[in-house]
Protein backbone atom coordinates (compact mmCIF):
# COMPACT_ATOMS: atom_id res chain seq x y z
CA UNK A 1 0.00 0.00 0.00
CA UNK A 2 2.64 2.53 0.72
CA UNK A 3 4.63 1.42 -2.31
CA UNK A 4 1.39 2.94 -4.49
CA UNK A 5 1.60 6.05 -2.71
CA UNK A 6 5.01 6.61 -3.01
CA UNK A 7 4.65 5.99 -6.60
CA UNK A 8 1.80 8.20 -6.93
CA UNK A 9 3.43 11.14 -5.32
CA UNK A 10 6.82 10.55 -7.66
CA UNK A 11 4.28 10.69 -10.83
CA UNK A 12 3.20 13.57 -9.14
CA UNK A 13 6.42 15.30 -8.88
CA UNK A 14 7.74 14.60 -12.81
CA UNK A 15 4.56 15.92 -13.85
CA UNK A 16 5.29 19.01 -11.85
CA UNK A 17 9.01 19.08 -13.25
CA UNK A 18 7.86 18.49 -16.72
CA UNK A 19 5.14 21.43 -16.54
CA UNK A 20 7.69 23.95 -15.16
CA UNK A 21 8.04 25.57 -18.44
CA UNK A 22 4.53 27.09 -17.91
CA UNK A 23 3.89 31.04 -17.56
CA UNK A 24 4.46 31.82 -13.96
CA UNK A 25 6.67 29.13 -13.61
CA UNK A 26 9.12 29.47 -10.54
CA UNK A 27 11.91 28.10 -12.79
CA UNK A 28 11.86 31.48 -15.15
CA UNK A 29 9.52 33.45 -12.92
CA UNK A 30 10.86 34.75 -9.38
CA UNK A 31 10.87 37.40 -6.94
CA UNK A 32 13.29 40.24 -8.36
CA UNK A 33 15.30 40.02 -4.80
CA UNK A 34 16.27 36.29 -5.68
CA UNK A 35 18.37 37.48 -8.29
CA UNK A 36 21.25 38.00 -7.89
CA UNK A 37 22.74 41.39 -7.70
CA UNK A 38 24.26 42.49 -11.59
CA UNK A 39 22.27 39.73 -13.04
CA UNK A 40 20.48 40.86 -15.68
CA UNK A 41 16.24 40.67 -15.12
CA UNK A 42 12.88 42.51 -16.82
CA UNK A 43 10.32 43.25 -13.81
CA UNK A 44 6.90 41.90 -14.61
CA UNK A 45 4.41 45.11 -15.28
CA UNK A 46 1.64 44.31 -12.73
CA UNK A 47 3.25 41.76 -10.81
CA UNK A 48 5.53 44.43 -8.91
CA UNK A 49 8.35 42.33 -7.34
CA UNK A 50 8.46 39.41 -9.71
CA UNK A 51 10.95 39.26 -12.92
CA UNK A 52 12.36 37.23 -15.46
CA UNK A 53 16.00 36.74 -16.80
CA UNK A 54 16.36 38.84 -19.60
CA UNK A 55 17.35 36.35 -21.57
CA UNK A 56 13.38 34.89 -21.48
CA UNK A 57 12.58 38.77 -22.37
CA UNK A 58 11.10 38.76 -25.92
CA UNK A 59 11.83 34.73 -26.46
CA UNK A 60 7.95 34.03 -28.24
CA UNK A 61 7.11 32.39 -24.64
CA UNK A 62 5.12 34.07 -22.17
CA UNK A 63 6.91 34.10 -18.82
CA UNK A 64 5.38 37.00 -16.32
CA UNK A 65 1.76 36.11 -15.52
CA UNK A 66 1.04 39.31 -17.22
CA UNK A 67 2.02 38.62 -20.64
CA UNK A 68 4.29 41.70 -20.14
CA UNK A 69 7.88 39.67 -20.83
CA UNK A 70 6.16 39.23 -24.06
CA UNK A 71 4.71 42.71 -25.29
CA UNK A 72 3.66 43.06 -28.71
CA UNK A 73 5.01 46.69 -29.25
CA UNK A 74 8.18 46.02 -27.32
CA UNK A 75 8.98 42.75 -28.55
CA UNK A 76 7.46 43.50 -32.34
CA UNK A 77 11.06 42.52 -33.68
CA UNK A 78 12.13 39.98 -31.95
CA UNK A 79 8.96 38.08 -32.73
CA UNK A 80 8.96 38.79 -36.11
CA UNK A 81 12.29 37.09 -36.71
CA UNK A 82 10.82 34.12 -34.37
CA UNK A 83 8.29 33.57 -36.68
CA UNK A 84 10.25 33.77 -40.04
CA UNK A 85 13.60 31.74 -38.84
CA UNK A 86 12.68 29.79 -35.52
CA UNK A 87 11.37 26.65 -36.79
CA UNK A 88 13.27 26.32 -39.04
CA UNK A 89 15.88 22.94 -38.70
CA UNK A 90 13.10 21.32 -35.84
CA UNK A 91 12.09 18.25 -36.28
CA UNK A 92 10.37 15.79 -34.50
CA UNK A 93 10.74 12.10 -35.83
CA UNK A 94 11.73 13.80 -39.08
CA UNK A 95 8.54 15.83 -39.31
CA UNK A 96 8.94 19.49 -39.40
CA UNK A 97 7.57 21.05 -36.25
CA UNK A 98 4.50 23.48 -37.52
CA UNK A 99 3.86 27.04 -36.57
CA UNK A 100 0.95 29.16 -35.57
CA UNK A 101 1.17 32.64 -35.90
CA UNK A 102 -1.20 34.93 -32.93
CA UNK A 103 -3.28 37.64 -33.67
CA UNK A 104 -0.95 39.51 -31.83
CA UNK A 105 1.42 38.20 -34.38
CA UNK A 106 3.87 36.26 -32.09
CA UNK A 107 4.23 31.98 -32.83
CA UNK A 108 3.84 29.34 -31.03
CA UNK A 109 3.81 25.62 -32.13
CA UNK A 110 0.65 24.60 -34.07
CA UNK A 111 0.36 21.95 -31.54
CA UNK A 112 0.12 24.41 -28.50
CA UNK A 113 -3.67 25.96 -29.89
CA UNK A 114 -6.37 24.63 -28.17
CA UNK A 115 -4.77 22.91 -25.55
CA UNK A 116 -6.42 25.06 -22.33
CA UNK A 117 -3.43 27.06 -21.96
CA UNK A 118 -3.11 30.66 -23.06
CA UNK A 119 1.30 30.67 -24.89
CA UNK A 120 -0.20 33.69 -27.18
CA UNK A 121 -0.07 37.00 -25.21
CA UNK A 122 -3.36 38.32 -26.75
CA UNK A 123 -4.83 34.87 -25.80
CA UNK A 124 -5.87 33.81 -29.33
CA UNK A 125 -4.50 30.49 -29.26
CA UNK A 126 -7.34 29.85 -26.91
CA UNK A 127 -10.40 31.72 -28.40
CA UNK A 128 -13.73 29.44 -27.95
CA UNK A 129 -15.53 29.75 -31.49
CA UNK A 130 -11.51 28.70 -33.04
CA UNK A 131 -11.33 26.01 -30.77
CA UNK A 132 -14.56 24.95 -31.37
CA UNK A 133 -14.34 24.05 -35.16
CA UNK A 134 -14.20 20.23 -35.46
CA UNK A 135 -11.83 20.45 -38.57
CA UNK A 136 -9.35 22.69 -36.61
CA UNK A 137 -9.80 19.96 -33.94
CA UNK A 138 -8.90 16.36 -36.55
CA UNK A 139 -6.13 19.37 -37.71
CA UNK A 140 -4.43 19.88 -34.10
CA UNK A 141 -5.04 16.35 -32.97
CA UNK A 142 -3.07 15.32 -36.36
CA UNK A 143 -0.10 17.37 -34.95
CA UNK A 144 -0.69 17.11 -30.93
CA UNK A 145 1.80 14.47 -30.56
CA UNK A 146 4.49 17.44 -31.48
CA UNK A 147 4.14 18.85 -27.71
CA UNK A 148 3.46 15.50 -26.27
CA UNK A 149 6.80 13.94 -27.36
CA UNK A 150 8.98 18.30 -26.62
CA UNK A 151 11.86 16.62 -28.68
CA UNK A 152 12.73 19.43 -30.58
CA UNK A 153 16.10 18.10 -32.47
CA UNK A 154 17.84 20.07 -35.37
CA UNK A 155 19.24 18.00 -38.50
Amino acid sequence: MKKTSLLGLLVGLLCLSVGSAKKGSPKFYRKCSNFRQGENKFECKTNKGMCVSKVYFCDSTVDCLDNSDEDPVVCEKEHKEYCDTGFEGKYINSTPLEKWQCDDKMCIEKCRRCDGDEDCPDGSDEDPERCADKTLKAELKAVDYQCQRRVHSEL
